[in-house]
């Protein structure tokens, strides 16, 4: 065994609890109460270690330890002041005289006593003579090993840490001076997981090696994912532990990047949940809405279904409303599911007037002709969805159109907040435009089959009315004869009969890129004319009406509309007035039409021709094809269809069979 020449310097380290804790240990120790005779002794050779207190006879520790410093650049030096004069700011500038350790007043006497031996110890040994042993190696190994390395005492109580390596300081960021002597939980913070703490500290209790990864803080308050592994140490005799030893290791960038991917693994399962149980809510709907569409006969039991469906699927209310052209308000027509209040009593402001937006997001809808999507914070406190929509819901208001024409607004109400993702969005935009088209097939269904229409005449001199101008550039007077299909939609060319133009005006006409001549007689022409977008026709024909006639010549456009007897005729009057501004509704009256009997005839007749049939039929009947003077030749007509003269007989060939065919099979085939 190895003695070592202690010098304890000053009141503290001269205690006699300090003297009878040294006894024990292989040193021999010396008292001095004045810096210069330990200095004495420095000079002689005669010290291997210094214990000194701050506060000397002749001086004060950080004076003493500069001084020995001139002397002996590497011989050991423990600062151990009174309790109640360390600080942190003591023990910053005693390391910056150059102290080997700081030992803190209130430490053990054991603690004290280990780390001015060890630190005796390592001076003894020459930089020329390494120390080889086994337990120098350990040490130095130890200190130097690039992960944290801590030993704590567990004879003591709180278990104290005694020892802590470089890398403990760098990555925790405190200096040995700082923790020792304190137990290692002043790493742990306000997010530091309960459980995991909870598991090691049983695994210390029972002496027990584990390894845990938990959220731990450096000195500047920065979290870190600290990987720690406790191993229990003790003398050769079994069950004798003594000591823990933990190894840190700075997991941070590995742990996050497993916490990223767990975090978009539980979105993608939430999304993937999300997504399933929007498919089971809405699955059906759809299908669910065209079968009512096709079964229901009157508007309000299509509405009622619509909103009826939209129930069953999980929705918490819905409401659909049209508008009133007097009060310029939205009405609610139907409306199902949690409604505190009557659906008549449901009605919203046009807001019209201002530049801006609407706020309401029915109102909204109806004017960008686009479903829209809000929740109930974003709503004015005095919104009527407030009744009808619980705080964090979500509402959609979703327009019933088909192609220009809107026939109201389906709104609905979840109760959960921001339920509407783009998905569901793009099918309410379709179950929108189905239920718009649902009415409007009604409305149709209804014109074909009532006995009387509303027949509207229409006087105008809007010189954006496109025929006028066309009836104005070829001095002619316009007389619809017909419009033309060309597509599923039923839009398409018109024909006009163009009576008293003149040849020049013809042959101008011809170069007219929107005009087509098919055949021109001693009084006039018939010209096929390609309708604009956005053209009174489809403001007829979007609005369920039906052109029976129309006359333009000079200056003023005549246009008789036929709409459904039960249908309001408000919706086109203003479509029509609102295209061409100074238009005026001259007469409306209630008409007998053809006798339904007659009217289904002539629709199955057409029902069984294609678009190109039709025109082709249409074209030659109205140009005196048939006629035995026949003023037009088959290849003009063709050239008009943009098709060869073959294609455009078997077109009208094929037409005219299929109508006799349905006159001979209703006559049973009798002569």
């Amino acid at each position: 065994m190895e003695d070592f020449r202690i010098h304890l310097v000053g009141p503290k380290p001269q205690a006699l609890t300090i003297v009878n804790a040294f006894s024990a240990a292989p040193v021999e120790t010396s008292a001095h109460d004045y810096a210069v005779d330990v200095l004495s002794e420095v000079d002689a050779g005669e010290v291997d270690c210094i214990v000194s207190d701050y506060e000397l006879a002749d001086g004060d520790g950080l004076a003493l330890v500069s001084s020995v410093r001139h002397r002996e650049p590497s011989l050991p030096f423990v600062l151990y002041p009174h309790t109640d004069i360390g600080d942190e700011r003591l023990a910053s500038e005693a390391i910056t005289r150059g102290v080997t350790d700081y030992v803190p007043g209130d430490a053990e006497p054991e603690t004290l006593i280990d780390r001015a031996v060890d630190a005796a110890r390592r001076g003894s040994r020459s930089a020329s003579e390494p120390d080889l042993t086994p337990g120098h190696l350990q040490y130095q190994a130890m200190n130097e090993a690039p992960v944290g390395v801590t030993i704590a005492d567990v004879t003591v109580p709180d278990e104290p840490l005694v020892y802590v390596n470089d890398a403990f300081e760098r990555i925790t960021g405190y200096e040995r001076w700082e923790v020792l002597g304190r137990n290692c939980r002043f790493l742990q913070g306000e997010d530091t997981d309960p459980d995991t703490v909870s598991r090691m500290r049983q695994a210390i209790e029972g002496r027990q090696p584990i390894t845990v990864e938990l959220l731990n803080y450096r000195k500047d308050g920065e979290p870190f994912w600290n990987r720690v592994e406790i191993a229990p140490l003790g003398e050769e005799e079994p069950g004798e532990i003594t000591h823990l030893v933990g190894f840190q290791s700075d997991v941070t960038e590995r742990k996050e990047a497993e916490l990223r991917a767990e975090r978009q693994a539980t979105e993608l399962r939430s999304q993937r949940r999300d997504l399933q149980r929007l498919l089971s809510r809405i699955k059906g709907l759809m299908a669910d809405i065209t079968e009512a569409a096709i079964e229901t006969t009157e508007r309000g039991d299509l509405e009622r279904a619509v909103c009826e469906r939209f129930i069953g699927a999980g929705y918490r209310s819905a409401w659909i409303g049209r508008r009133q052209l007097t009060g310029k308000q939205l009405v609610a027509s139907t409306a199902a599911g949690y409604t505190p209040i009557d659906g008549s009593q449901i009605r919203l402001p046009d807001e019209t007037s201002s530049s801006s937006p609407p706020a309401d997001p029915t109102v909204r809808a109806f004017h960008s002709s686009e479903v829209v999507i809000a929740d109930s914070e974003s709503l004015l406190t005095d919104s009527v969805h407030s009744r009808l929509l619980p705080a964090g819901g979500s509402i959609a208001a979703i327009p019933l159109q088909y192609r220009e024409a809107t026939y109201g607004i389906l709104t609905v109400y979840t109760d959960r907040s921001m339920t509407f993702d783009d998905y569901e969005r793009t099918v309410l935009e379709s179950i929108g435009r189905v239920g718009g088209g649902a009415i409007d097939s009604l409305r149709n269904r209804r014109l074909l089959t009532d006995d009387e229409v509303r027949r509207l005449a229409f006087e105008s001199t809007n010189e954006s009315f496109p025929l006028m101008d066309l009836s104005r550039c070829y001095e002619c007077r316009l007389e619809y004869a017909d419009r033309v299909p060309s597509g599923n939609d039923g839009r398409g060319p018109i024909l006009f009969t163009a009576r008293e133009a003149t040849p020049d005006a013809l042959e101008a006409a011809a170069k007219d890129p929107d005009v087509t001549v098919i055949a021109k007689e001693d009084a006039g022409a018939i010209i096929e004319y390609s309708t604009q977008e956005g053209g009174f026709l489809e403001t007829v024909i979007d609005n369920n009406g039906i052109v029976r006639e129309m006359t333009i010549s000079d200056g003023t456009a005549e246009l008789v509309v036929d709409v459904p007897n039960r249908t309001d005729p408000r919706p086109i009057i203003e479509a029509i007035r609102q295209r061409y501004p100074g238009t005026e509704l001259v007469t409306q009256r209630q008409d007998e039409r053809l006798r339904r009997t007659d009217n289904c005839v002539i629709e199955q007749l057409r029902e069984q021709l294609t678009d190109r049939q039709y025109a082709a039929l249409r074209r030659a009947h109205l140009s005196g094809y048939f006629e035995w003077s026949r003023p037009v030749k088959g290849e003009a007509l063709a050239k008009s269809m943009g098709i060869t003269r073959s294609t455009f007989h078997e077109h009208l060939r094929t037409a005219q069979r299929k109508i006799f065919d349905s006159i001979f099979d209703a006559q049973g085939g009798s002569p």
